[in-house]
């Protein structure tokens, strides 16, 4: 999956990769799936993902709420692999906020 990261990094406006999920964790098991953020600045290039060439489904940024906004569900070498969109003025933003004490409760589905 090395050579995953390094196809990731290169999408137009991402600025991060970062492996998460029970792969991160050191608890996956042999059907676990990958998951990479992608954490990006100013909007990512969603054809940039499609156009790597990888078979599933790429979403746009705000398909899927406010926290983890997008992502895609793909098929790569055999593996399933989630990408998981993470603006990073929203993240920065709410860090900043986090460290003044402030905070909302949003409902989420799954995880975050």
């Amino acid at each position: 999956m090395r050579h995953l990261a390094a196809e990731l990094v290169r999408i137009p406006g991402v600025e991060a990769v970062a492996l998460g999920g029970s792969r991160a964790t050191g608890t996956a098991t042999v059907d676990s799936d990958w998951d990479f953020g992608l954490y990006y600045r100013g909007g990512i290039d969603t054809d940039a993902i499609r156009r790597l060439g990888w078979s599933g489904r790429v979403f746009e940024p705000g398909d899927w709420g406010r926290i983890v906004n997008g992502g895609a569900w793909l098929q790569v070498d055999d593996q399933r692999v989630d990408l998981i969109y993470r603006d990073l003025e929203e993240v920065e933003r709410w860090t900043s906020e986090a460290e003044r004490g402030r905070f909302e409760i949003h409902r989420e589905v799954g995880y975050v």
